[in-house]
């Protein structure tokens, strides 16, 4: 046999004597007597129907890290500024 709820307020017993009501964000558990309050709770969250996902196996998914070498080469100079090209061009033309 399950237990029968009671409110201590009123001593009515049973299930058929509770009361929910929606506030908010919240479900409101109240005698439908007395209206003492048995508790409140959370309202439960509808979760919005989604097409059948498949997850994949981690080790599937699992990607070798990428490592790039920074070093530069060894006997060469590094790029000049776009400056330099201009000064080079102007000395020319005189």
């Amino acid at each position: 046999m399950p237990p029968r709820p009671r409110c201590p307020s009123c001593k009515v017993q049973g299930l058929d004597k509770l009361e929910t009501e929606i506030v908010g964000f919240y479900v409101v558990i109240y005698c439908k007597n007395c209206g003492d309050i048995h508790g409140v709770v959370a309202k439960p969250q509808q979760v919005p129907s989604q097409p059948n996902v498949t997850v994949k196996p981690a080790e599937k998914l699992k990607k070798e890290p990428l490592i790039i070498d920074m070093t530069p080469p060894r006997n060469s100079k590094p790029p000049a500024p776009p400056e330099a090209e201009a000064v080079v061009e102007t000395q020319a033309v005189r």
